[in-house]
């Protein structure tokens, strides 16, 4: 009978973790990530706004892309300081999402919910003649062709770039349940 001592044992599962994540990697990547393809082409094509205090959002976006090789939609990333000036950050939001729009909608992800990132996201959603004061339900005041989903992490980012072809409200639902998904508490 051969013994292994324990530390032998990690490293060979280690091995095999590697191993399998690896080949999972390359599954993905011939079979189900034919971004470039024409299938591509047709389908939707939602617009991705990142605002985020600081340097958060651009990391992500550039991780995420790192991952899958390429960024599938048009993505652009705005960054809050706390030096900053809200009203011109809206002003420079509200011209990235002229710019990248593609008729598709515009689906903005924000790092935390309450925050000036949010709000400004939020901001965003408004109709152009709507005010905050107005006598109108909520729903009548809302620009249906942009989204808001706050607490932004990895996992959300990378789960909406993997489904560039959904609709709008479908990318939104993709995002949260990414976003969700990815959360575990991890015991000894």
């Amino acid at each position: 009978m051969l013994l292994c001592p324990l530390g032998t044992i990690h490293l060979i599962y280690l091995g095999l973790f590697v191993y399998f994540f690896c080949l999972i990697d390359i599954i993905l990547h011939y079979f189900y990530i034919p971004f470039e393809s024409e299938w591509y082409a047709d389908t939707m094509s939602v617009a991705l706004l990142l605002i985020t205090h600081d340097s958060i959002g651009s990391s992500l976006l550039e991780t995420a892309t790192n991952m899958l090789g390429l960024c599938p939609v048009a993505a652009e990333v705005l960054s809050i300081t706390q030096q900053c000036n809200p009203e011109q950050m809206y002003d420079k939001a509200e011209h990235i999402c002229h710019s990248i729009e593609q008729g598709d909608g515009l689906l903005i992800l924000t790092d935390m919910f309450g925050s000036t990132p949010s709000n400004i996201a939020l901001r965003l959603m408004q109709k152009k003649n709507s005010h905050s004061a107005s006598t109108e339900p909520l729903p009548e005041r809302l620009d249906s062709s942009r989204l808001v989903v706050t607490g932004v992490n990895l996992s959300m980012l990378v789960r909406v770039m993997n489904y560039p072809q959904l609709c709008l409200s479908e990318l939104a639902e993709k995002a949260k349940s990414g976003g969700i998904e990815g959360v575990f508490i991890v015991a000894e």
